[in-house]
């Protein structure tokens, strides 16, 4: 879904750059800890201050998850470790989500990926849709590595 994942693929093989992940992309991600490659890369992986408020909202309504309050005393430890992106300019994510008629809150992942000069990796298909130069498929991510 996302545009050119060739070139970004090709990118990642050349440059230690940080990925951008939301809430939908890492909640699946934090379910399958233990089979994911993805621990290795939470020096590269970066968050926004929104996305530990959506991960526990998300854990909060999975009827699926067992003992969420104890399941969210491990994430807690995992989401501290991953580094976190202050969004400081709010009239350009609210321009974002304006001009994009998307949430504020997708706008503020698509602008801090936008700032970062990544790729924000995401399920989100409306973000996927309407900013592919921007973001990826959690699919395709972990395709690269």
């Amino acid at each position: 879904m996302g545009s050119s994942n060739k070139e970004f693929e090709e990118e990642q093989k050349t440059a230690d750059h940080a990925y951008l992940i939301d809430a939908s992309a890492l909640y699946p991600l934090l379910l399958r800890l233990e089979s994911s490659p993805f621990v290795k890369l939470l020096p590269r992986i970066r968050v926004i201050d929104l996305t530990k408020y959506e991960i526990g909202n998300a854990a909060r309504y999975d009827k699926n998850l067992q003992h969420a309050t104890k399941v969210m005393e491990l994430w807690e430890e995992i989401l501290d470790s991953i580094e976190e992106e202050k969004i400081s300019n709010l009239a350009e994510v609210q321009k974002i989500a304006t001009k994009q008629s998307i949430t504020f809150y997708d706008a503020a992942y698509v602008y801090a990926a936008m700032s970062l000069r990544t790729k924000l990796i995401t399920m989100d298909r409306e973000i996927l849709q309407k900013f592919g130069e921007h973001s990826i498929t959690l699919h395709d991510f972990e395709a690269i590595i």
